[in-house]
């Protein structure tokens, strides 16, 4: 479940955001210093919502926190059309709730593989939830490799 809840992770994350925020903007005529502004601030936010997800993950149920965080990356990605379409305040509000939740699931994750798996096996059923995360990221670019060459076989 945690290797599951990673790859979309990744999928979400590096595989769809990652790779198509910056060309995205730049086909929706965003200026090239606004989408050299939208990098950075997310690094900011990502710091923050992670540090808070930290701290969050020490006092609640980590299970739910992400469903929250799940649930609330997928309607921030409902809203990623609207957001090109209303200039830039939609964006700035896309890139600042994003970024809040980009690495947020990694406390309450590491969290629960220590719960479950033990405190001792923790650093190795990460190690392998994070490489479902790698998968998750690769996903997306293996399929549009396949359909630009036109090849019907998705490895």
């Amino acid at each position: 479940m945690l290797a599951g809840s990673f790859f979309i992770c990744g999928l979400s994350t590096n595989g769809l955001i990652g790779t198509h925020l910056i060309p995205a903007s730049m086909e929706h005529g965003i200026p090239r210093s606004w989408r050299r502004a939208c990098s950075p601030q997310s690094v900011c936010w990502t710091s923050s919502g992670t540090t808070v997800s930290g701290w969050l993950s020490d006092r609640w149920d980590n299970r739910y926190l992400l469903c929250w965080y799940y649930g609330l990356r997928g309607l921030s990605l409902l809203f990623l059309p609207y957001a090109f379409g209303s200039a830039y305040l939609g964006l700035a509000a896309f890139v600042i709730f994003y970024g809040l939740d980009w690495v947020a699931t990694v406390p309450p994750t590491a969290r629960l593989a220590a719960d479950t798996f033990g405190r001792e096996n923790v650093g190795i059923m990460f190690g392998w939830i994070a490489a479902s995360h790698q998968l998750g990221q690769r996903r997306p670019l293996t399929v549009a490799a396949c359909y630009i060459l036109g090849s019907a076989t998705i490895r």
